[in-house]
């Protein structure tokens, strides 16, 4: 191109430089966007040291939840106020965490979360209400019947769920059952155990919501469980990528590659308190105990059955040192007074499958620092 072109191209530009400006402005945002992507791209686009990962089960007990793994549990603006007041009034009465997921895991079975009257009870259309029901005579989100108090208070979600905590107080040994028993023995539902399938979704809805009742209340939290923050799938389905390779599995027996490779394959299952037993998953879920027995028992062919406490499961088999693990071995920790509380399966020697606790389910875990011994059964 020609001195004189440029000239004349210089000009033209200086003549409409507010023109340019404007359009270097508005183009501005997406040079930069197109930037940051190209730097993500090419400058960071090293693997992370942890990916988590929602397995195809985990992805169902989500869905059929309503849970999110980005958001969470999804709910109305006034069922989420109604489980808010259920956190709260277990805050009140210093209920232990526990207690307050099983209540919300019966509010959301019962009715959604949902303040329900009940086309049977004509008052009950007078008083406000999110929906209305039709089953015998039962009203608000804990679908109470009328003996359990006034129509107003069983449509008032606070006072409703003080009625159900007031009950579940009065069942002995109830902190030691699964929530589905002990919300049975509350609300003598004629399905008992559809209150399992609601136990994952009142966890996170309990710790997504606790801080801001707190907050509002004042109330101090109750005791919490053991609680994972390891990646952000709800889920707490979190792999390693170098370790949770099939072909990652250590040198050992086939007996304990494949009781390593059962537990792997429940993965994303909920954690359900008394869970499992030698043919799967009961109450929808496991717990530890119950993962390590139905495990075992598949790899052995049928011929080992395990005690489900742990207390009792420690004394089988032989000790084995941390530096001869093999898949398989059961690595008993979190000891108390009676023994160790805990127990998870040997999936390589860096990593276990366990399941951990309430909304933790099964998952894979770094190799613990600290335990109370590694057993061998196979």
């Amino acid at each position: 191109m020609e001195p004189m072109e440029w000239v004349a191209i210089a000009r033209t530009v200086w003549a409409h430089r507010r023109k340019v400006y404007a359009a270097l402005a508005l183009l501005a945002p997406v040079a930069l966007s197109a930037l940051l992507v190209m730097f993500v791209l090419f400058v960071g686009g090293g693997a992370p040291p942890a990916i988590a990962g929602l397995t195809p089960q985990c992805q169902r007990q989500l869905q059929s939840q309503g849970i999110s793994a980005d958001t969470g549990v999804s709910f109305g603006p006034g069922p989420v106020n109604n489980g808010k007041a259920v956190i709260a009034a277990g805050l009140q009465m210093k209920i232990p965490e526990k207690g307050i997921i099983i209540a919300l895991a019966v509010a959301m079975e019962e009715s959604g979360l949902r303040n329900l009257a009940n086309s049977n009870v004509p008052e009950s259309l007078l008083i406000p209400h999110e929906g209305v029901g039709h089953d015998h005579e039962s009203v608000g989100i804990m679908q109470q019947q009328p003996w359990r108090g006034t129509l107003r208070d069983l449509m008032t979600p606070g006072v409703a769920a003080q009625k159900f905590f007031t009950a579940l107080l009065k069942v002995g040994g109830w902190q030691n059952m699964a929530p589905t028993v002990a919300a049975q023995a509350v609300q003598q539902s004629g399905f008992p155990d559809a209150y399992a399938e609601h136990v994952a979704a009142a966890t996170v809805f309990y710790r997504q919501h606790l801080h801001e009742v707190l907050a509002a209340s004042g109330h101090p939290a109750p005791p919490q469980p053991a609680h994972d923050d390891s990646g952000r799938d709800v889920c707490g389905v979190v792999r390693n990528p170098e370790a949770s390779a099939p072909t990652n599995l250590g040198p050992g027996t086939a007996a304990g590659v494949a009781a390593a490779r059962a537990a792997e394959a429940e993965i994303g299952l909920p954690y359900v308190w008394g869970g499992g037993s030698i043919n799967g998953p009961t109450g929808g879920g496991f717990d530890c105990s119950g993962l390590v027995l139905y495990a075992i028992y598949q790899a052995s062919g049928h011929r080992i059955v395990l005690p489900h406490l742990t207390y009792d499961m420690v004394h089988y088999g032989r000790i084995v040192p941390r530096t001869a693990v093999q898949p398989g071995d059961l690595v008993f920790l979190n000891p108390d007074d009676r023994g160790p509380g805990h127990v998870a399966m040997v999936v390589n020697p860096t990593t276990i499958v366990e399941a951990p606790d309430f909304g933790i389910p099964v998952k894979l875990s770094p190799f613990p620092t600290h335990f109370v011994v590694i057993k061998r059964v196979l």
